[in-house]
């Protein structure tokens, strides 16, 4: 197993079913790097553990963004829908974003979401734009 593949499993196996990190877990990872990985890789796995922990805690917090009023059965189903994607408990922040014209944007670590006015635009003159050139 490569130092990659190998800090991402000590990564998962630090969380819990909910997809919370836990303490012992987190120290019996650093423990079994420090105990079986040869001096040179040391350093390079437990940056690469950091990292792939702060991705996945990072996925546990999503920040919802709206143009325009957000009923609470809207907010539910985003909810709902991205519990059901990302397979874990996540904390939701809803904030209001105008540029977004109207429409939702969901941001959860490196995954966003997005069904908006702005975006369909942006991507009308991308595709217009390749038409000229």
């Amino acid at each position: 197993m490569d130092i990659k593949a190998k800090a991402k499993f000590l990564a998962n196996a630090s969380l819990d079913k909910g997809g919370a990190p836990r303490l012992e877990r987190v120290k019996a990872a650093l423990e079994y790097i420090e105990m079986h990985e040869p001096a040179a890789k040391k350093l390079g796995v437990a940056r690469l553990y950091k990292k792939q922990l702060k991705l996945l805690m990072a996925r546990r917090r999503a920040k919802i963004e709206h143009a325009g009023a957000l009923n609470m059965d809207a907010l539910k189903t985003l909810e709902a829908f991205i519990k059901e994607r990302l397979q874990a408990d996540v904390s939701v922040s809803v904030s209001e974003n105008t540029s977004l014209i109207a429409g939702v944007r969901v941001i959860c670590g490196d995954d966003v979401f997005e069904n908006s006015v702005s975006q369909n635009l942006s991507q009308i003159g991308e595709a217009f734009a390749q038409t000229r050139a």
